[in-house]
């Protein structure tokens, strides 16, 4: 018997460039590959041609990698210049919106293009050469593509 497939869902890489995203969702998970957890942002482009589309930013919570969650909690608007440590509330961020750089990589072990997030940055703070989707792009850490068409 035949069963039927609807890849009407399926999700495609967005292009290169600076988009504007909102947080709509956010959970601490443990890592696959180490004893540190991980937080999963869950994002969604805010504006333009690509409004509506997903992305998922993964900061991990091991010390070697506490640059880049210092980095996506600035963007947000966090202070964290010469803070050793700070208490988050994942909730606290559901709607926060911040620009974030995108770039295309292949899924490991096929040839499909998925997203990833070189960089966070503020509104207003970023770089001045124009993006895909005409606002000015960054440079910059790990992230995948969850649009849906």
């Amino acid at each position: 018997m035949a069963i039927h497939v609807d890849f009407s869902q399926a999700m495609d890489a967005i292009p290169s460039g600076v988009y504007e995203v909102e947080v709509v969702k956010a959970e601490e998970r443990p890592s696959k590959s180490s004893a540190f957890p991980v937080i999963y942002w869950f994002l969604q482009v805010v504006d333009g041609e690509y409004k509506g589309a997903r992305l998922t930013l993964m900061n991990t919570l091991n010390p070697a990698g506490a640059f880049k969650i210092k980095e996506t909690l600035n963007a947000m608007g966090e202070v964290t210049a010469k803070k050793k440590d700070m208490e988050i509330e994942l909730n606290d961020y559901i709607g926060k919106k911040f620009m974030v750089e995108v770039g295309i990589t292949k899924r490991q072990g096929t040839d499909d293009d998925v997203n990833e997030i070189l960089r966070c940055f503020r509104p207003g703070s970023g770089p001045r050469n124009q993006g895909a989707n005409g606002v000015a792009a960054a440079a910059g850490a790990g992230a995948r593509s969850d649009r849906r068409e």
